[in-house]
């Protein structure tokens, strides 16, 4: 099956460059684009592989590489979301039938809390690149978004890279367990946003019939 040739590729990609692999596919996930990966698997899996390496790679050169991929990734898709991001985001909005209103508020409590929506939310599994996308969109200033971003991505890396230091050849299998079912939640998101628009659709169809029944009457 290609998603376990896709996993073994990934792992052999680690496992051959296990400093620069890290910085590519973290970088890559933080620009917004599916690797099929999580960013946490890949930290284990990187601490598990520094715990073999010895001393000749430390967890600080770890931990140094994987912020810089945090900073740098999130930062193109910070910049691609300030300039496009509202045209993006208004046009899913309308594709699944959300009022400008409620993208209006959204992006509004977003700018209000935005230090801890982005120290907190990144946190949250799936929720770095819409949190991204959200702080450029809803005018949080850049120099907030990454300081913000810097602090949380410093308790994520350091939380997986300790974790895969820990667990060591234990934890080697988790590239290949978060491949399919990352694949299988990327096509959910896909399928319920069309289902959303179907929907929407159904609705304003049926409003359309109950205003021409009430002008008929």
């Amino acid at each position: 099956m290609w998603i376990h040739q896709y996993a073994h590729l990934i792992e052999g990609f680690l496992h051959a460059n296990f400093i620069l692999a890290p910085l590519l596919l973290i970088t890559v996930e933080e620009m917004g684009i599916p690797i099929l990966v999580p960013g946490d698997a890949i930290l284990a899996y990187t601490g598990a592989l520094v715990k073999g390496a010895g001393p000749s790679v430390s967890m600080i050169t770890a931990t140094v590489i994987g912020i810089l991929a945090v900073l740098i990734g999130s930062t193109i898709l910070y910049f691609i979301a300030h300039r496009w991001g509202q045209l993006i985001v208004r046009k899913l909005g309308q594709f699944i039938f959300l009022k400008e209103s409620q993208i209006d508020k959204a992006e509004a409590l977003f700018a209000k809390y935005g230090v801890l929506t982005i120290i907190l939310g990144r946190h949250i599994p799936g929720m770095r690149v819409p949190v991204t996308i959200f702080a450029a969109t809803s005018g949080v200033k850049y120099s907030t978004f990454i300081l913000s971003t810097f602090i949380s991505a410093i308790l994520w890396i350091f939380f997986w890279l300790s974790f895969g230091h820990h667990y060591g050849a234990n934890i080697e299998h988790l590239v290949r367990a978060h491949t399919l079912p990352s694949f299988l939640i990327l096509v959910g998101i896909i399928l319920a946003f069309v289902l959303f628009h179907f929907i929407g659709k159904l609705r304003e169809k049926r409003h359309k019939i109950k205003v021409a029944t009430l002008k008929k009457e």
